[in-house]
């Protein structure tokens, strides 16, 4: 399921929020790290660790296929620049700093500047 999604500490009341394409997948990742010590949101972890048993999972709204994936990025822009205590350490909804991605661009920078020598 496409939709934009927030994880949130009801604890202290900071917010998560991305988007994404499968949204369960997504969710079961964020977790999985989370229990694993191991997500790159240094911020979310360190509460995770302490206030686990207060973290909640939401969908702010579903997308359909046929609407356009900028759809989901304006509306996940519109609640980052919104949300005044948030967990988000990309500020921008259009660049995704998910190990995936981060590793994709990297290996696409290496082959970029593996040929420039």
């Amino acid at each position: 399921m496409r939709c934009v999604y927030l994880i949130k500490c009801l604890y202290n009341n900071k917010v998560y929020i991305g988007s994404t394409e499968i949204f369960q997948i997504r969710i079961e990742e964020h977790f999985r790290l989370l229990e694993e010590d191991k997500h790159y949101n240094n911020k979310m972890q360190k509460d995770y660790i302490r206030f686990k048993k207060y973290f909640i999972v939401g969908i702010v709204k579903e997308f359909s296929l046929f609407e356009s994936r900028d759809m989901l990025y304006d509306l996940e822009q519109e609640l980052i620049d919104s949300v005044p205590d948030k967990y988000n350490i990309n500020l921008n909804a259009r660049e995704h700093m998910n190990p995936y991605h981060i590793r994709k661009e990297h290996s696409r920078q290496m082959k970029i500047n593996f040929h420039n020598i």
